[in-house]
């Protein structure tokens, strides 16, 4: 039995390296050794796309209108240039449907910072308190050596050319102010 089986393996053996030669040795030097094939599908797809931003505001928004008290000129007019002793209007309209239903105007703000510093630029702030009906200003600049800033008064606010109105449609303040002295370079 044993005899059986080694013949029968050695003769399958044989068969088989028999059959791989025969494949080796169908191909020539001319014929390829790898076939490829495709398939060519043509299909075209007609889509429609549109496109569109919009920055709008939703409703009425607050306006800031800044201009020399002498001649009412918008100071843009002047390329926004302001001198030691010119006297400024700040008019800020705010719509009251701005605050939604069944809201009211405590106090508006406004303030100002030295163009083309980052850091250390010298700035002002100004507000009405409508609750108190208290009118406020503050302004501070940058020293050398000191890390926080100084209060200045280079902005002085006159209280008594000050106005607030308010009507059905809207509140308007008008923030008077002069620019008393020179503001010092930023460190």
């Amino acid at each position: 039995m044993k005899k059986i089986n080694t013949i029968l393996l050695i003769t399958l053996l044989f068969v088989s390296v028999v059959g791989a030669a025969a494949q080796v040795s169908a191909q020539t030097a001319a014929d390829p050794i790898l076939g490829v094939g495709w398939y060519v599908e043509e299909d075209t797809q007609q889509f429609e796309h549109t496109e569109s931003t919009s920055d709008w505001v939703f409703g009425p928004q607050p306006s800031v209108w800044i201009g020399y008290a002498d001649n009412l000129t918008d100071i843009a007019e002047n390329r926004y240039r302001v001198e030691l002793g010119d006297r400024l209007l700040i008019n800020i309209t705010i719509p009251k449907s701005f605050l939604g239903a069944g809201n009211a105007l405590d106090s508006v703000q406004f303030g100002g910072i030295q163009a083309g510093l980052e850091k250390r630029a010298s700035f002002f702030g100004l507000e009405y308190n409508l609750t108190s009906d208290r009118w406020s200003s503050a302004s501070y600049v940058y020293t050398p050596a000191v890390d926080v800033p100084s209060s200045a008064g280079f902005v002085t606010l006159q209280s008594g050319s000050c106005e607030f109105y308010e009507n059905s449609e809207q509140y308007l303040v008008i923030f008077a102010i002069t620019y008393y002295l020179e503001i010092p370079p930023a460190v």
